[in-house]
């Protein structure tokens, strides 16, 4: 019998144990906001080159040996020199390809080489603003220490002609899904470009297409058509994409330095 009302007094404690149902959660919410304005940059602004065919990161940066640049919002972050060395005088019309620009990089020892190129930033914030390069040039003469006079004759038919072009941008390139660059810039027509010599005249390097903004990135023009990052060079090598057209006429003179003064012209406008 005692087994029996235990057995009953612990079923009853069960039964009247009970819990208090949990108070309902309540969310309370405040609404704030975040703000920004951006400026432009100053007239002043160098900014750095970042190698064709990489997104625009830290890593990217290089630093061209020689070329030139502007300064800006809108600015031609690099335009190369164009050297060809010494090379062989022939009779008749002879070819004489360009030899690749160098470069440095952090974190990589020695020097680096690369097809020559034009880089264009635009920092801008104008996602209407158009531009365009051209490139002028002067006739080859004699390179005289000092700035002096000429000993020998110029030479009025030879030119640089570039043979290939490819295009690059840090944005789009990048984009998902990527859009070309060709869709935002072109460059010269047919199939080649000849710099002209007589120091007014020049030639459409690269512009923007009509209704198309590079807004907030960096363009590239590399003057060979096959590179890529991943592609590797050494240096002292020729560039296929840029020749010396040393013409049949011009009165050479060996062991002389001749040196060609080329202008590259950034506008706004197209």
């Amino acid at each position: 019998m005692k087994k029996q009302i235990l057995a009953t007094a612990l079923l009853s404690g069960l039964i009247l144990v009970t819990f208090a149902p949990a108070a309902s959660a309540i969310d309370k919410t405040a609404d704030t906001k975040g703000s920004v304005q951006f400026e432009k940059v100053g007239e002043n602004e160098v900014g750095e080159v970042v190698k064709p065919d990489t997104e625009d990161k830290p890593e990217n940066i290089i630093v061209p040996e020689g070329g030139g640049n502007t300064t800006g919002p809108l600015r031609l972050q690099h335009v190369p020199d164009i050297k060809f060395g010494t090379v062989t005088f022939k009779t008749g019309n002879t070819k004489h390809q360009a030899i690749l620009e160098n470069y440095t990089k952090d974190g990589v020892a020695g020097d680096q080489a690369i097809p020559q190129f034009v880089q264009v930033t635009d920092e801008r914030g104008d996602d209407t603003g158009t531009w365009k390069v051209t490139v002028s040039g002067t006739t080859f003469k004699e390179k005289v220490a000092g700035g002096g006079p000429a000993t020998v004759p110029e030479l009025v038919n030879t030119k640089i002609v570039v043979k290939q072009q490819k295009f690059f941008n840090t944005v789009t390139d990048y984009a998902t899904p990527v859009v070309s660059a060709e869709t935002l810039v072109s460059g010269f027509t047919g199939t080649e470009l000849t710099i002209p010599t007589n120091g007014t005249d020049s030639v459409l390097v690269m512009q923007t297409k009509a209704g198309k903004s590079t807004n907030g990135s960096k363009t590239s023009v590399v003057f060979n058509s096959d590179y890529t990052d991943a592609s590797s060079y050494v240096v002292g090598e020729k560039n296929a994409g840029i020749i010396l057209d040393k013409a049949n006429g011009d009165n050479i003179v060996v062991d002389k330095a001749y040196e060609s003064d080329l202008t590259w012209t950034l506008s706004d406008s197209i």
